[in-house]
């Protein structure tokens, strides 16, 4: 239960006999004001400096919080992207994760040692070696090249390696943040929500 985080106030367990989302998304308003992000599926309150709270705008919404869930729950994928702190077991309508601030091109360079483009186009050229398609665009990456991403940003590297993510998703840097943890700042993937199921069935179709 998330009861009260700096001024803003929040109690979770009002929102499970609210009975549609724009209701949940009326509370949230109500009780937490201006929002720090929406998208078509999913609104974002800030709760602290710490943790945010997703809030599923329809079912396209759900599934991605489910998404997120079971991603921060899958051990092989390490800490790639925010940790999930609770979320509604009844129906994934919303979850409460970690606050991971978007990241800027000077954020990617003195985390990875590379620029947001490097970066970027590495990360792109290790997944064409799991999608014929892209090997157009990028051809195969090379020992050196490949040496070079997985000591600058070895969670990315392993990620795409074991996972061959939708690439475009993962590297857009609207999609980075930046985490900090007890180690240091992480570079992470902000919204998981989006996999090949997710693209299927709710984006892909439209």
């Amino acid at each position: 239960m998330i009861d009260e985080y700096s001024d803003n106030k929040i109690n979770t367990d009002d929102l499970k006999p609210l009975t549609s989302f724009l209701k949940r998304i009326n509370h949230n308003r109500k009780n937490l004001g201006r929002s720090i992000g929406s998208g078509s599926s999913r609104i974002v309150w800030l709760l602290d400096n710490n943790k945010v709270i997703k809030l599923a705008k329809n079912k396209k919404g759900v599934a991605q919080n489910e998404v997120e869930v079971n991603t921060s729950d899958d051990y092989y994928i390490g800490d790639i992207f925010p940790k999930v702190f609770e979320y509604d077991k009844d129906g994934y309508n919303w979850i409460v994760s970690e606050c991971c601030p978007r990241a800027k091109e000077s954020d990617v360079l003195e985390i990875t040692g590379l620029k947001y483009d490097s970066f970027a186009y590495l990360c792109r050229k290790l997944s064409a070696y799991y999608d014929n398609r892209q090997r157009r665009n990028y051809g195969l990456i090379n020992d050196d090249e490949e040496e070079k991403l997985r000591n600058a940003a070895p969670m990315f590297y392993n990620y795409i390696v074991n996972y061959h993510p939708i690439i475009n998703e993962i590297v857009s840097l609207r999609n980075l943040g930046v985490a900090t943890r007890p180690e240091g700042k992480e570079l992470v993937i902000i919204d998981c929500g989006l996999n090949e199921y997710v693209w299927r069935e709710f984006y892909r179709k439209n």
